[in-house]
């Protein structure tokens, strides 16, 4: 513990990296803290400090602080704006007026969303512009409809998270489409059985022998025998918004399109299924 000291009347707290010379900074610079009717902008080193002149809003509570840009910019989010600060400098200011309060937010780098209490939802990202001499927070067309409950948006980098799935190769399946299994045994070429006790025993040698998985794979063809590239391959990642509503649906967009690609009806019961006799 390098120190403690109490504060009255803090509700939340959240820890920012300010890496906007680009040096790849991996320490938090700068602690904001959220209080009942302002906000507190402290700086971190071998000493914390309060440091005012920022471009953080102070006169206001803060819902949310992150990293944007690989913690190039700092999005802070209040009850009605978005604020995008690079240092402590204000990069850009982006008031929300959907006639309700900002009360939940996500990120994951480069998109944030946000949710109204009245359940409205806005996703925004960040965008080179059009000469690519800056990057800046571009509110997105596309909305999902009705009231959301919650919100979380994931970036998946397994490649699991997918709309089609090329199914694995079948090596149990020949050209003709009849099924043969490896691992059966197979006369050598030339070569017929005479004897049941030859196969039994193998007092005749090398007449029979086992499909050995070089043989397999030279007989499945190009398609079939190249599945396991796919594996290597460099997998893109891709965004997701999860959203749960009051009917108990949990249901997954595709971002930044937002279509609905899969939905749980009833996920809240969850619980009350799953649960000890």
């Amino acid at each position: 513990i390098l120190t403690s000291f109490e504060l009255n009347g803090c509700l939340d707290l959240w820890t920012v990296i300010d890496d906007s010379q680009m040096r790849r900074e991996d320490r938090h610079t700068f602690m904001i803290l959220s209080q009942r009717t302002s906000t507190m902008v402290l700086r971190t080193g071998e000493e914390i400090s309060d440091i005012h002149n920022t471009g953080f809003t102070c006169n206001t509570p803060t819902i949310f602080v992150g990293n944007l840009g690989s913690n190039r910019y700092i999005v802070q989010v209040t009850s009605k704006s978005i604020r995008l600060i690079q240092g402590t400098r204000l990069v850009q200011n982006i008031p929300i007026d959907l006639g309700y309060p900002l009360t939940n937010v996500s990120i994951a780098d480069p998109y944030i969303c946000v949710r109204a209490s009245n359940g409205q939802v806005v996703t925004l990202a960040l965008r080179d512009n059009r000469e690519n001499t800056f990057q800046r927070l571009y509110m997105n067309r596309n909305r999902i409809s009705g009231t959301a409950t919650t919100i979380s948006i994931y970036k998946d980098t397994s490649g699991m998270f997918t709309t089609s799935c090329d199914d694995y190769a079948d090596l149990t399946k020949t050209a003709n489409g009849s099924r043969e299994f490896g691992g059966y045994m197979k006369a050598e070429p030339g070569k017929a059985v005479e004897d049941e006790e030859d196969l039994l025993y193998g007092e005749t040698g090398s007449k029979f022998r086992m499909q050995s998985m070089v043989d397999m794979t030279l007989a499945s063809n190009a398609q079939r025998s190249d599945w396991w590239r796919r594996f290597l391959q460099t997998i893109k990642p891709s965004y997701w918004l999860l959203v749960t509503r009051e009917n108990g649906n949990l249901e997954i967009y595709s971002v930044p399109d937002l279509k609905l690609m899969y939905m749980i009806t009833d996920a809240g019961s969850g619980n009350k299924v799953l649960t000890d006799a």
